[in-house]
């Protein structure tokens, strides 16, 4: 039963974070997509391209496709996040290569995490700057939205955070932004099983669009339908991609990494 929960993880990351590259691989000229992240990143130009979107800076690449020049590009993957001061732990170019699922999954979670950090550090500053020259609260669409309620708390936690704990933040920010519909904070305890319901993702769109989710019935409903009302009004109305299947939340163990990737 362990093994098989654990294939599903991966099987249910392969699929979050395969949507997640393609997503921003989509902005890159010439735009470039992943079909499978597992034999695709071996030659480390998609890596490289990816990296490219998200820092806004040119990377190196080496031209050919062998073994040495795979070898050379995923060096520049890794020796680029060494400089960006991101911790890597027994990810080497090697396992790259030779098509390690469980590297490759770690490699781009280490990436993901990365950036979703860098952009709350970057959302609670210029939410900070707001708030100073303007003397306001956030509203509740704003840059943090629902998660903290006076200009002290977004000063004091930014002051305090010279490196943003990302899960922590989040999981506060879901936590307010579920309160504001559901009158608790109760129901919302990881970002796994507290997910599965779909009423979560709901009451979130709640938060910043009211006028889209009668709160009211969506506990009467059954997890698939919320989940797929969920992901269709956010990519229809709040512009987030469809990173998640519905069949892939609704199940025992929903898996952390992808609802985190999602929910950034």
């Amino acid at each position: 039963l362990h093994i098989s929960i654990i294939d599903d993880q991966e099987k249910i990351q392969k699929k979050t974070f395969t949507k997640w590259m393609n997503f921003y691989l989509a902005k890159s000229k010439p735009s470039v997509q992943v079909d499978d992240i597992f034999t695709e990143l071996q030659d480390g130009t998609k890596l490289l391209t990816l990296l490219e979107v998200l820092s806004g800076e040119k990377l190196r690449k080496e031209r050919g496709n062998k073994r040495p020049h795979q070898l050379a590009n995923l060096g520049h993957v890794i020796d680029f996040l060494t400089e960006k001061k991101v911790k890597l732990v027994n990810i080497h170019p090697e396992s790259i290569v030779d098509g390690n699922t469980t590297i490759i999954l770690g490699l781009l979670w280490i990436i993901i995490h990365h950036y979703q950090s860098s952009k709350i550090a970057q959302n609670i500053k210029a939410q900070r700057s707001l708030s100073e020259k303007y003397r306001i609260v956030p509203a509740s669409n704003s840059l943090v939205p629902c998660a903290f309620e006076t200009i002290s708390q977004i000063q004091g936690f930014y002051a305090t955070k010279k490196k943003v704990r990302t899960r922590k933040f989040m999981l506060e920010w879901a936590k307010k932004a579920t309160s504001k519909a559901s009158g608790s904070n109760e129901a919302i305890k990881d970002f796994s099983t507290s997910w599965r319901t779909g009423q979560a993702f709901l009451q979130i769109i709640h938060s910043f669009r009211p006028d889209l989710v009668n709160i009211a019935t969506i506990a009467e409903r059954d997890n698939i339908t919320n989940l797929t009302e969920a992901f269709d009004l956010a990519y229809t109305h709040l512009n987030v991609p469809k990173l998640l299947e519905p069949e892939d939340v609704d199940v025992e163990k929903p898996d952390e990494k992808s609802i985190m990737t999602y929910m950034a």
